[in-house]
């Protein structure tokens, strides 16, 4: 391993400490012409290579100069993997492919099928930049799929995980042990409706500073099934569950886009980088004393995906 390799001693047990070092993998070399084809791959519309290009580099730029050390997956793949690789219009979306739970990273499984080829050179370039011991492949099982977009960490003893449309419960169930394991004693299941047309979890609820989240207006009808080691499955609204580990509700008001509202990555405690389409966040966030980072990076949106997505912690502060 190198020298940056060998710097890299994943830890996260929250989703709003200090990033300090994070993974991603750039797009494509590949345009995405027409609205046909961006259908056919899971695209809102069509994209240029260079629109996408130019904002990925604002995005590594802004992680960089906010001091994270961003580890490109793309250098982890061999000169064969690359032929395809390279191609893959999907995989800049580095956060379904794995999160680092604890001191664990584990590696995700595709719940589309379009995706298992991403998925495939990802998690092996995670296992060429990290040691054996620090990976886990709990979740990686026949029968299981788990995209990690699905999971957000509440706080170090609580995480809540969507099942139902690319997360399913096989897999949160292979989870579980290695959670508890690293000290997550209550684990919150819930179903989005695949009609909403939202892809992941962290499309409808994101975390903000440790003390609010951020959320589709919808979510106040969402039950959660908490699990805990040493008692039956219970049922809790999701206000309710968020309230008992200390957030408050933000909701984001209908008919606005929520991937830019609320697929933001928090680089501190009290700071977040998000995407300038997000145009309620200054007034949604400014009570809450967050110091609100915003770029452009709407040729990415358009692959579905926003600046959480677009992202793998594997280090926190």
């Amino acid at each position: 391993m190198s020298e940056v390799m060998q710097a890299v001693r994943p830890c996260c047990r929250t989703e709003h400490g200090e990033l300090l070092t994070v993974a991603v993998c750039p797009p494509a070399l590949l345009p995405v012409s027409t609205q046909t084809e961006a259908e056919y791959v899971l695209f809102n519309g069509p994209v240029s290579v260079e629109s996408t290009v130019e904002a990925f580099g604002r995005l590594s730029d802004a992680l960089r100069g906010n001091g994270v050390q961003v580890l490109d997956l793309s250098q982890h793949v061999t000169l064969e993997e690359q032929e395809v690789s390279g191609q893959l219009v999907n995989r800049l979306f580095t956060r379904d492919v794995g999160a680092t739970l604890g001191s664990k990273v584990v590696l995700g499984s595709a719940g589309a099928q379009m995706r298992n080829p991403d998925f495939h050179f990802a998690r092996r370039a995670l296992q060429r930049l990290l040691d054996a011991e620090q990976i886990s492949t709990a979740a990686n099982q026949p029968g299981c799929s788990i995209e990690f977009g699905d999971l957000i960490i509440l706080s170090p003893s609580a995480v809540l995980i969507n099942v139902g449309y690319r997360t399913n419960r096989s897999a949160v169930e292979q989870l579980v042990p290695l959670l508890m394991e690293e000290g997550f004693e209550e684990i919150g299941l819930t179903t989005l409706p695949k009609e909403m047309n939202v892809p992941h979890l962290d499309v409808a609820c994101n975390v903000v500073g440790g003390r609010w989240l951020l959320a589709l207006s919808f979510a106040r009808h969402m039950p959660v099934e908490v699990i805990t080691p040493h008692a039956p499955p219970s049922y809790q609204m999701l206000p309710s569950f968020a309230s008992r580990h200390g957030y408050q509700m933000i909701w984001v008001p209908p008919g606005h886009d929520p991937l830019g509202h609320i697929n933001f990555i928090s680089l501190a405690e009290d700071t977040i980088l998000a995407s300038t389409s997000g145009v309620l966040l200054p007034t949604l966030l400014r009570e809450c004393g967050i110091d609100l980072r915003q770029i452009d990076i709407q040729a990415l949106e358009q692959g579905c995906g926003g600046i959480r997505c677009l992202t793998l912690p594997l280090v926190r502060g």
